[in-house]
């Protein structure tokens, strides 16, 4: 678009060419990309189930992130959250047997972060589906 001269303070940008969308972006009809990620509500014996779990989870780590002070794995931030070793997904539980206490940092940083991850790994924080089953206490 070829302007007559310089855009002046409090000058509207007029466009050229239609506004409209093409019928290959229209995005009117489909669901939400994040409705069907939102977590379902738990059933009140659920909830009361995984939250015994968790407070024994963190119980039996001290109450700390399970990397705190670990060589390579950086500094924790903010709260404690259960960490699955093996993933729900692929058959782990939500168990103290399946579970260990990370702060939400690192919690994070291990799905993000190759080299925490193997260093996870290694820490046997990490278990994929097909590596035999260790307890992480």
């Amino acid at each position: 678009m070829k302007r007559a001269g310089p855009l002046k303070r409090g000058e509207p940008l007029k466009r050229s060419g239609s506004l409209k969308r093409t019928s290959g972006l229209d995005r009117s009809n489909r669901k939400s990309r994040t409705s069907s990620l939102r977590a379902k509500p738990l059933d009140p014996a659920e909830a009361d189930y995984r939250r015994l779990v968790r407070e024994a989870v963190f119980r039996r780590d001290g109450y700390r992130c399970r990397l705190a002070g670990v060589d390579g794995a950086g500094d924790c931030a903010f709260g404690l959250t259960p960490h699955h070793v093996l993933k729900s997904k692929h058959g782990g539980a939500y168990d103290e047997s399946n579970l260990v206490a990370l702060c939400a940092h690192h919690n994070d940083e291990i799905e993000a972060n190759a080299d925490l991850a193997a260093l996870a790994r290694r820490l046997g924080l990490v278990r994929r589906s097909s590596e035999k089953s260790a307890d992480p206490s």
